[in-house]
């Protein structure tokens, strides 16, 4: 299993569910999520631990019993050749994910932010102030 599904379980605030899925939509345009809180260090998750976390996905259901052994050639051969809509059905193969290609990496981008959530919306806050 990828390190963003081994996150221990947060009980979050309709709040800090919401900063999460907002800042996971930042991830998924290609921004950085980072903050900070008064007194502290930054915080965060950038586009690199985010890709780790895609490969990690990718690698683990692409490994599966029964995955195709060719999807990841196809799905580069076809991104080389400039076809993203055959690239987008190699991926999607490739997961074969029942929510879909984008929930599963926003579900993955939330599942890296959800141990920040709390502090991020007070950071928020902060920055209003």
């Amino acid at each position: 299993m990828n390190a963003a599904m081994n996150v221990a379980p947060l009980i979050l605030t309709d709040a800090e569910r919401e900063w999460a899925y907002e800042s996971a939509l930042q991830l998924m345009i290609g921004a950085d999520v980072q903050f900070k809180r008064f007194g502290k260090q930054p915080q965060g998750v950038n586009q690199e631990r985010f890709h780790v976390a895609l490969d990690e996905l990718l690698m683990a259901r692409t490994s599966r019993k029964g995955a195709s052994n060719s999807v990841l050639g196809k799905m580069i051969h076809a991104i080389e050749a400039g076809d993203i809509g055959t690239a987008r059905e190699a991926l999607s193969e490739a997961l074969e994910l029942p929510q879909g290609v984008r929930r599963a990496f926003i579900e993955q981008a939330e599942g890296l932010l959800r141990p920040f959530a709390a502090d991020g919306v007070i950071a928020d806050q902060e920055d209003s102030l």
